[in-house]
């Protein structure tokens, strides 16, 4: 559902069919426990196409039975998160948004954030150590949508809080 609604909205701003926007979800589940930079999702985006990604979610369980918060959904893990675009799927490359970002800013959020094409974009986080050492999985999801490239020299001046400031 949430799919067909970011369709309508990217149709209309974009004033493009739905055809012509194809939806693309990616991300990874990692295992969590110790202070570390991590790349928490990334994607390739083909040359002569845009990406645009609407919604991330983030989430961390602790699957470890017999714990006291086992299965419990909580919220981003603590410490800093930001985007960026690189050669390959990397924790290096360009900073796209702010690298002191807090994650809960950017790691679960409903922002419009434009990236250009032949590139990969990532998600990074630098996460601080688990509350109690205990390991639990971070799982994150970005939903995105490809567009042709002209959309994002069109729309892409737009201002969001999370952008890198150049």
């Amino acid at each position: 559902m949430l799919i067909l609604e970011h369709l309508k909205i990217l149709s209309q701003l974009t004033e493009l069919p739905i055809s012509g926007i194809k939806p693309v979800r990616f991300g990874f589940k990692l295992n969590w426990s110790a202070s570390a930079t991590v790349t928490l999702a990334s994607c390739l985006i083909p040359d002569s196409t845009a990406l645009v990604v609407l919604r991330t979610e983030c989430y961390v369980v602790n699957l470890t039975s017999g714990a006291a918060d086992y299965g419990y959904y909580q919220p981003p893990p603590p410490g800093t998160a930001w985007w960026l675009t690189a050669n390959d799927v990397n924790t290096s490359g360009q900073n796209f948004t702010d690298p002191n970002a807090p994650t809960h800013l950017v790691c679960d959020t409903d922002e419009l954030i434009f990236f250009p094409s032949g590139r990969y974009v990532n998600l990074v986080a630098t996460l601080e150590v688990s509350p109690d050492g205990a390991t639990r999985a971070i799982r994150t999801t970005c939903y995105g949508y490809y567009v042709p490239a002209g959309v994002v020299d069109r729309l892409a001046n737009q201002e969001d809080f999370i952008r890198v400031q150049t």
